[in-house]
């Protein structure tokens, strides 16, 4: 992996819920916990109620990076590089994480000694030296020796009583150290568990998309027999009744059939392949039914060019031709519109012939449609079939981004 996607990565592990509740779970049990373990409450720090839970957070984003690490489009390093690469880098950022907190971290200090603080006259902490007491001046006549002994020259030793005496701090390694030989070995084993578990999501995701993008084109596929069917059918009555138009037609369907192949091997097209498509389908359609079909709609500009999934447009318009226009006996009017909405596209394809029929909410054409809207990434598109008055309006909005 490279860069990109390792920042993408912690940005999709962090929105989650499951991880800022772990997070918060972690900050909140905290004290709890130290104070089970014996702590009492007026000893811990103010860090305590913060910190645990800004370090687990840490590492979560930066343990899995060295081993996420490999420059290239492999997701998960080999272990002996991801542990090569990961002792420094996790003693590196641990080690800072510790010199930004040393100063919060200090071990508590004691309470006043009951004892020190009682009512009384205070002790006499400094007496008078001992050359200078009474019993220990030399008689008159004699010389005082300036000179000390070796004894002298020892620091005075404290004589207050021990209850009296500051409180030394316990012998034993430093809070600072103590959190990095804690710390270090969680990085390095939670930052492999953590880029194993994401290369394991990454592939079955990628197996899945691959089943999805199969199942997708296999319906896609089963467009090409079910269009080429409905319009040869609907040529059979032609051919005895105008051979000049049936021939026409035919020609039509030949170009109709390249254009099929074409949208049926491509997972993504401009909405303009899909207009050219529609075009000869309407063509191919208006020779058979002539002045029984009407077209109408509008296409605003700027639309050719947005990507779509292929083959979207095409059933609703083949639905209004083959279940309105084709059964009434007066024909009607077909009206396609392509739109563009503020969060993408609006396809919409309404006809006047025969009102809606309840079977044709499942038919071939419309129900490979809806199994291919599911199978599509979210936000899927969403389809609309109603009547509205003497109008038979199909729906379908797109979401695009740009």
């Amino acid at each position: 992996m490279k860069t990109v996607e390792i920042v993408q990565g912690i940005a999709r592990r962090f929105r989650r819920l499951t991880t800022l509740g772990i997070i918060l779970g972690f900050g909140i049990l905290w004290v709890p916990a130290r104070l089970l373990a014996g702590v009492s409450f007026h000893r811990l720090g103010t860090w305590e109620f913060y910190l645990p839970a800004l370090i687990l957070a840490l590492h979560l984003a930066l343990s899995p990076i060295p081993w996420q690490w490999t420059g290239d489009t492999q997701p998960k390093a080999p272990v002996w590089r991801g542990f090569l690469q990961a002792v420094p880098w996790n003693a590196a950022w641990v080690l800072l994480l510790l010199w930004g907190v040393s100063d919060f971290v200090q071990p508590a200090r004691p309470l006043p000694n009951a004892q020190a603080t009682a009512s009384g006259p205070p002790r006499q902490d400094n007496p008078a030296p001992l050359d200078d007491r009474p019993d220990r001046r030399p008689p008159e006549g004699q010389p005082r020796e300036d000179r000390q002994s070796p004894a002298d020259e020892r620091p005075p030793r404290d004589r207050r009583a021990p209850e009296d005496r500051p409180a030394q701090p316990p012998p034993g390694p430093r809070p600072e150290w103590v959190m990095l030989f804690l710390n270090l070995p969680f990085a390095l084993v939670l930052g492999l568990f953590l880029s194993e578990k994401e290369r394991v999501e990454r592939a079955e995701g990628d197996l899945l998309e691959r089943e999805r993008l199969a199942r997708a084109s296999a319906l896609q596929s089963q467009m090409h027999p079910h269009v080429l069917f409905n319009v040869l059918s609907g040529l059979t009555e032609l051919v005895h009744e105008d051979p000049d138009a049936a021939e026409e037609a035919l020609l039509g369907l030949t170009e109709l059939m390249r254009m099929l192949m074409k949208h049926g091997s491509a997972l993504s097209l401009p909405l303009g392949e899909e207009r050219a498509l529609l075009e000869r389908y309407l063509d191919i359609e208006s020779i058979r039914l002539g002045a029984r079909l009407e077209l109408q709609g509008s296409w605003e500009d700027g639309l050719d060019q947005i990507p779509v999934p292929p083959l979207l447009f095409q059933p609703l318009v083949e639905n209004a031709v083959k279940h309105g226009i084709s059964p009434s006996p007066k024909g009607g009017i077909v009206k396609v519109d392509a739109i563009r909405t503020a969060t993408g596209l609006l396809l919409r394809v309404a006809n006047t012939g025969m009102p809606l029929d309840k079977n044709a909410r499942t038919g071939t054409g419309l129900g490979h449609l809806r199994e291919r809207l599911a199978l599509l990434p979210k936000p899927r598109p969403t389809l609309d079939l109603r009547q509205e008055g003497g109008w038979t309006v199909a729906e379908l909005r797109i979401e695009v981004h740009h």
